[in-house]
């Protein structure tokens, strides 16, 4: 199951964007706030309109033989929320 996630990445221009993404928590190895997003954001310097009191988490996501990471918006606590929260149960009746 894909879970629908906002990247946010820094373009070489130097200015910030944000995208749609759908990752499978099966491949994910590790969970961990993003403090230099944080300060960027308090510092005004992410050209966006991001409410000033939200965390980012990076994802280290596994692929074959090797990792690879990406920022997503939210606290490492909501993601996590997010990612495995939404396991179906099958009903049995």
């Amino acid at each position: 199951m894909l879970v629908k996630l906002i990247q946010i990445r820094k373009q070489h221009s130097g200015s910030y964007g944000l995208e749609s993404i759908f990752i499978n928590p099966a491949h994910i190895v590790l969970l961990r706030e993003n403090q230099p997003f944080k300060q960027d954001l308090m510092e005004g310097k992410i050209n966006l309109t991001i409410d000033k009191h939200v965390e980012f988490t990076t994802i280290s996501l596994a692929d074959k033989n090797q990792t690879k990471e990406i920022v997503v918006v939210g606290s490492p606590s909501t993601i996590e929320a997010k990612l495995f929260s939404k396991q179906k149960q099958i009903l049995r009746g």
